[in-house]
């Protein structure tokens, strides 16, 4: 920027500063001698000023000015990613969920709609210091949270997706990747063209996954391995369920993201659950959450966690209290630090959030395909489900840390007035609760596809494979979607001698302990969600 245009930003700035702090009324006046419709103007006024030029907000001037009429500046908290969200997103949270479980590094990224209240000075407020209400609403996104895992999935070196419930084999899912299908020739299916072979039956010719004319031929060839008794055979490509696209990185919003770059699963070699020759890795994730939506709570908001009743299942943790939320919001200082703290921001927030697990199904028992039939529990060995939701709350998280006004543009165009750096205080203790019931197939399907026809719809061997939608407002223990059904995935009956009742085991609830090292955090004027 060239020394005159500097010089002309300053003065154009002394000039606002000069109008807001000359027009109308007094900098001594008080809020009660302006008429409410004058209030209103000078209000206006200043909303204009500060699009105009956001640095304003940090001047003495603007700031007495805007505590005389108690100034709402409609603002956006958006977290910063970075210019490569996988590996420069430096906002963090870590769960703790004890001993058994361990630690997960949980990456954010969103917004949250806000309002900064400029204080009225002479109801005691102290000069800079400003009201900041979390309106309810917004969007705070984290990875998938990876939660268990099986080394049988990747880890386990010489597993195999064909050897399912094979005691002589090496059950597992190592090898259950795209880049390990071959052209899909002779198959009944060849949407893809792409097929998982099983070397004993591809050396006799037959290709993809074998299918019967009935369940006796199932077994027989079960039995004694007499390719005679094939009927034909379907693809098998694993397309979205590719054990592979599991990945530990920093990005948020993607199911097949799972934080934790380098480990999900952070453990010493003196703690190594289950004594596996290597910590387990992203691909070994058998139970994992998908993404986090987080959005500020309604204040008032009672949720009860005593549950389950028939009303209640879904609705937070089992075996708890009730709670009721209170505002979130907090207190800042845009001058230094909130007098008698040494933090110039603190904020309290309660988020509300639904939990909805992934499940991998890793070596079912054996079985065959019988034309005419549902696809069986068998044929989704090494795939994924949705299951239904759980609504969590979050409350009584509060950051504290700095701020600093550094107006801007960024580069989607918004206008920035200032940065701010939080970190949680302490600790917080949270109860969590997810599914663990099946609902729906991860990957595309639709209706209930007998055999041999397509399992699954949206698979290509080029492009993206589509995935079901997550599910949202479905109970853990809601019948599922035909497909499933149709695979033998039976419901789960309330158990017996339950303090709970109703309780049929359909929901696990897990405590734990979150803390939040870094948000980096950009200060946005309006609506910039």
């Amino acid at each position: 920027m060239g020394r005159h245009h500097r010089a002309a930003l300053f003065v154009a700035s002394v000039v606002l500063i000069a109008a807001l702090g000359a027009g109308g009324a007094s900098a001594a006046t008080t809020p009660h001698r302006l008429s409410p419709h004058r209030r209103a103007a000078v209000r206006a006024s200043l909303l204009r000023a500060v699009k105009r030029h956001p640095g304003i907000v940090g001047t003495r001037a603007f700031v007495r000015r805007a505590s005389l009429v108690n100034f709402k500046l409609p603002i956006t908290v958006r977290l910063r990613q970075g210019p490569n969200r996988a590996t420069s997103n430096l906002n963090r949270a870590t769960v703790d969920v004890g001993a058994s479980l361990g630690q997960r590094e949980v990456a954010l990224g969103g917004h949250l709609p806000a309002e900064l209240t400029f204080h009225d000075t002479f109801d005691g407020g102290a000069l800079g210091n400003v009201d900041i209400t979390l309106l309810p609403g917004g969007d705070l996104t984290t990875n998938s949270i990876p939660l268990l895992w099986n080394d049988q999935v990747s880890s386990a070196p010489g597993t195999h997706w064909y050897d399912a419930g094979n005691a002589a084999g090496t059950p597992g899912c190592r090898d259950f990747t795209n880049t390990n299908t071959v052209p899909s020739v002779g198959t009944a299916t060849t949407t893809v063209g792409r097929t998982l072979d099983i070397p004993s039956l591809a050396a006799a010719g037959i290709h993809g996954s074998p299918y019967f004319a009935s369940a006796a031929n199932a077994d027989a060839f079960a039995a004694t391995g007499n390719t005679a008794l094939v009927a034909g055979s379907v693809e098998t490509f694993p397309g979205a369920d590719d054990v592979s696209r599991l990945r530990a990185d920093h990005a948020v919003g993607d199911p097949d993201g799972i934080g934790g770059n380098p480990d999900p699963f952070p453990y010493s070699p003196a703690s190594r659950p289950g004594g596996f020759p290597s910590p387990p890795n992203a691909r070994d994730s058998v139970l994992r959450t998908a993404p986090l939506h987080l959005a500020v709570a309604v204040p008032g908001t009672e949720f009860a966690e005593q549950g389950p009743s028939p009303t209640q299942d879904g609705n937070g943790p089992q075996g708890s209290m009730d709670i009721v939320l209170g505002k979130s919001g907090g207190v800042a200082n845009l001058f230094g630090n909130i007098p008698g703290k040494d933090t110039a921001i603190e904020i309290t927030a309660n988020f509300a959030t639904q939990i909805t697990s992934i499940l991998r199904e890793v070596d079912p028992d054996p079985s065959g395909l019988v034309a005419g039939q549902p696809y069986d529990a068998r044929s989704y060995n090494c795939r994924q489900f949705w299951t239904g939701t759980v609504q969590n709350y979050l409350n009584d998280i509060t950051l504290v840390g700095d701020l600093h006004i550094s107006p801007g543009i960024t580069s989607d165009g918004h206008l920035r007035i200032a940065k701010a750096s939080l970190a949680s205080d302490d600790p917080w203790d949270v109860s969590l609760a997810a599914c663990l019931l099946p609902y729906s197939s991860f990957s595309a399907t639709s209706g209930v596809p007998l055999v041999p026809a397509d399992e699954f719809s949206g698979q290509s061997a080029t492009g993206a494979n589509a995935l079901n939608p997550q599910p949202l407002g479905v109970k853990c223990n809601a019948p599922p979607t035909p497909q499933v059904a149709a695979a033998s995935v039976p419901g789960l009956a309330p158990l017996l001698n339950d303090p709970h009742a109703g309780t049929d085991g359909s929901q696990v609830s897990v405590a734990g302990t979150i803390t939040v090292p870094q948000i980096e955090a950009d200060i946005l004027i309006g609506d910039a969600g």
